[in-house]
């Protein structure tokens, strides 16, 4: 089974409800994160600076026992291209969560809507983050 997570930059990471969807599905092995790469895309998803939701939330995926990978979506194919010359770079660009744990995939359309229920990990109406 696939589970599908949402999250935003601008809102509180509801961490409840993910550690509560991870904690039920024991037989999930491991976990994914989509880094959509567009033409205005830098490669800082994970610099606490400037992404600190993105770290947030797989600092917290680490925590879980399954293994963490990325998976690079370009949106077009000069994206595609700019990773491929860049991704010797990935080391550093992922920093601590570096485990040669990052692949491409191409088959993004922004046309195609998921079949697929996606469950939201952003916080509403005035709850923290730790509720």
């Amino acid at each position: 089974p696939v589970e599908l997570f949402l999250f935003s930059e601008q809102e509180d990471l509801n961490v409840k409800v993910l550690a509560d969807k991870l904690n039920g599905s024991s037989s999930c092995a491991q976990v994914s994160v989509l880094l959509m790469l567009t033409g205005s895309s830098s490669y800082l998803w994970l610099d606490r600076e400037h992404h600190p939701k993105n770290v947030e939330l797989c600092t917290m995926l680490k925590r879980f026992p399954r293994k963490l990978n990325f998976v690079i979506c370009p949106t077009s194919r000069a994206t595609r291209d700019e990773w491929e010359a860049q991704s010797s770079q990935a080391p550093g660009i992922f920093g601590d969560f570096w485990d040669n744990n990052v692949s491409v995939w191409d088959g993004f359309d922004r046309d195609v809507a998921s079949k697929n229920q996606i469950c939201s990990l952003i916080c509403t109406e005035g709850k923290s983050k730790k509720d």
